[in-house]
């Protein structure tokens, strides 16, 4: 099922350069730290406004299903290198076993119209929500049961530490910094990239066991609060200023 688009949401990532590392490491210099390889601080996700228990139906009444229904949800735009075409094949598979799971694409992009056609293909369009941009997605992703992203390669996710912090169990690609987001897969399961048959599996397992559900949930909340917080942020900053601190008296 389709819905018209909302407003747009913006990300708020921060991409790292060369020339940014440089600046960087220039900025330390001149306060007396010479490392090497400096700290990269990631803004710290609100983790009030993603929070478990802050449910909302939003999602769900956008559907059309209701609280027994299990969503599976991705946020993010339909570009290639997101690789949503692995969701829906994965999708499609576990489908007929899990005749209540549903899956919710949030996002817009250059492939929507293709996907839509994939979703048709598969056969499974009464199962997938196109849900399109979102300016606030905290009520969405609060609506969902499991979070997938399935990029080639991915920085720093924002939406899969908005998912953490928001409790929700995740399955990624063991791709780029999804990885150390996922604590090498103690706070999530990582699969292997474009592999459908593994992302299936992920996915059979998670809609088919509540207690393991919870359990990655509890290990997503608490991985968020202690890495990528906003306190945790706090905490770094506050780092790289004893240090230079410490390396100025050092003179």
């Amino acid at each position: 099922m389709s819905a018209p688009s909302n407003v747009p949401r913006h990300s708020g990532r921060r991409r790292s350069s060369p020339s940014r590392r440089r600046c960087g490491r220039d900025l330390l210099g001149r306060v007396g730290v010479t490392d090497p390889a400096p700290q990269v601080i990631l803004n710290g996700i609100d983790t009030h406004r993603f929070a478990p228990g802050a449910h909302s139906t939003v999602l769900r009444r956008q559907m059309a299903v209701d609280d027994a229904a299990l969503v599976i949800g991705h946020v993010g735009r339909m570009a290639p290198v997101k690789n949503h075409r692995l969701l829906l094949q994965a999708f499609a598979r576990v489908a007929p076993t899990h005749p209540t799971a549903h899956l919710a694409l949030i996002g817009d992009g250059e492939l929507r119209g293709e996907l839509e056609a994939l979703v048709d293909s598969l056969g499974i369009r009464a199962r997938v929500c196109f849900a399109g941009e979102h300016r606030e997605v905290a009520p969405l992703v609060s609506d969902l049961d499991i979070f997938v992203l399935c990029s080639f390669s991915e920085g720093t996710s924002i939406s899969l530490l908005e998912a953490l912090a928001s409790g929700i169990p995740c399955v990624a690609t063991a791709v780029g910094g999804n990885v150390a987001v996922l604590d090498q897969g103690s706070a999530g399961r990582l699969v292997p990239s474009d592999d459908v048959e593994a992302l299936a599996r992920a996915l059979d397992e998670l809609l088919a066991a509540p207690a393991l559900r919870h359990e990655l949930g509890r290990r997503a909340r608490e991985r968020a609060l202690d890495a990528y917080s906003e306190a945790a942020m706090t905490r770094a900053y506050e780092a790289v200023y004893e240090r230079a601190l410490a390396a100025r008296h050092a003179h």
